[in-house]
């Protein structure tokens, strides 16, 4: 899990996805193995999010150049697996 210090817009790892998704903006996410991906584009960074059960597990960040086109998102979410 992360560490509970650590938010992205005042969302931290336990809150639910209905929620993290309305403050951040989240695109439609990516199935990979047990968990679903949520990506969020800022204006300097794009927010990561590992959810399972409807719960935030861990929270990071991908740099916007990576995740332009939904393609290249699914290109880097995948590249972990």
């Amino acid at each position: 899990m992360s560490n509970p210090y650590y938010s992205l817009d005042k969302i931290r790892a336990g809150e639910s996805i209905a929620t993290a998704s309305r403050v951040l903006g989240a695109e439609p996410p990516f199935h990979i193995g047990l968990n679903y991906w949520y990506l969020a584009r800022k204006a300097t960074y794009t927010a990561v999010l590992k959810v399972r059960g409807g719960v935030v597990e861990e929270l990071g960040i991908a740099d916007n150049a990576l995740t332009t086109s939904r393609a290249l998102q699914r290109t880097l979410m995948h590249s972990f697996y």
